[in-house]
């Protein structure tokens, strides 16, 4: 709203080679002798001893026993079934980027603040037209004024393109779609923004958001008609009226600024956006000779022109610096007032606000 690879880890695996060392045993035989005294001699021839028999020979008349097998086989357990595939990849980068993209449309379309400001770290920057929005709370908060000031409001998101650059930071490129109204003309912007793993989720860091011209200055619609106030420290009235121009690309203010004596001064009050940027600059010009150049900022509630300008013909000071705060009160009311004045680098005090009502 406002202005938004793996590494992989090589492991090795060393094996260890054992050597095995044989080792023999050797025998030796042993020889005794016996000797007699005198020797005995047989004087008969001997009778040999004839064996008459056959040999009987062993015969094993049992058939040899088969070696049976008992034990029922057990089958091979599945470990995959236990033990997670390691293999098994992890969802699509791309995809988890998708999700988180889906999740922060539907939280703004839902009015989930708690969600919405869970997608952000919490110390995230918004950018969107040259407005600096910082932190979680600021941004959620900022958001939250937006839709307040637009109840009907939906958002889609559309990513274009994701770059992961490390394992917990990747850059998303897409466009943001805003309908204000059921049946209206959805306004686009582009974002740019970096996602990081925090805390298991994927948050944004940083969101540059570049609106369109259009777009841009969509944001001041409310600004649209003509507006009347009372400077009663001056004793002037202001009337002040803006309307679009150039087929929505711009916008021409015009302000008349009554004195209580002496001469109406004019002025004209060309309001663009960048295209690259979605900046919204302002270009100021009145009847005395003054001019000045300015940008807007916003928080979401308030909207800030910063201005630096010259002065009036025949002022000796030149350049004259301020802010001009515009705050919409809602019912057709309006707070403007001009805050850190200077007038060649001297500090001037801040002017009291002015309230405008909306006449047309």
């Amino acid at each position: 709203m406002r202005k938004l690879k793996r590494v992989g880890a090589l492991g090795i695996n060393l094996v260890a080679m054992a050597a095995a060392v044989l080792s023999t045993e050797c025998g030796q035989w042993g020889v005794r002798v016996a000797v007699a005294a005198e020797p005995i001699v047989n004087t008969q021839k001997p009778t040999p001893i004839v064996n008459t028999q056959k040999p009987t020979p062993i015969v094993n008349t049992q058939k040899p026993t088969p070696i049976v097998n008992t034990q029922k086989p057990t089958p091979a357990k599945d470990t995959q079934q236990s033990t997670p595939n390691r293999d098994t990849p992890a969802p699509a980068i791309d995809e988890v980027l998708q999700q988180a993209s889906a999740a922060y449309a539907e939280a703004i379309n839902a009015r989930d603040y708690k969600a919405l400001a869970e997608q952000w770290t919490l110390g995230a920057q918004l950018v969107e037209g040259g407005s600096l929005v910082q932190g979680r709370e600021r941004i959620a908060a900022s958001i939250r004024e937006w839709l307040q000031q637009h109840p009907q409001a939906t958002v889609k998101i559309r990513l274009t393109d994701s770059q992961p650059l490390g394992p917990t930071l990747a850059r998303v490129r897409g466009i943001i779609e805003f309908t204000r109204k059921p049946g209206e003309k959805s306004l686009e912007s582009r974002f740019e923004s970096l996602r990081v793993m925090d805390d298991g989720q994927w948050r944004l860091a940083e969101s540059h958001v570049t609106p369109s011209q259009v777009a841009a200055l969509e944001e001041l619609g409310w600004l649209m008609g003509t507006w009347l106030a009372s400077d009663e420290e001056n004793s002037t009235s202001i009337e002040a009226s803006f309307e679009k121009i150039l087929g929505g690309h711009a916008i021409l203010g015009r302000t008349k600024i009554k004195p209580k004596s002496g001469p109406v001064i004019d002025t004209i009050d060309m309001i663009h956006a960048d295209t690259d940027s979605g900046t919204v600059r302002s270009w100021v010009f009145d009847s005395t000779g003054a001019r000045a150049e300015g940008f807007f900022e916003t928080d979401g509630a308030s909207f800030n022109r910063s201005y630096t300008g010259t002065t009036a013909d025949g002022v000796a000071d030149r350049v004259a610096e301020w802010v001009q705060v515009l705050t919409p009160m809602g019912d057709g009311k309006l707070m403007l007032q001009s805050i850190h004045r200077s007038l060649d680098g001297q500090s001037l005090p801040d002017r009291k606000p002015l309230y405008f009502r909306k006449l047309r």
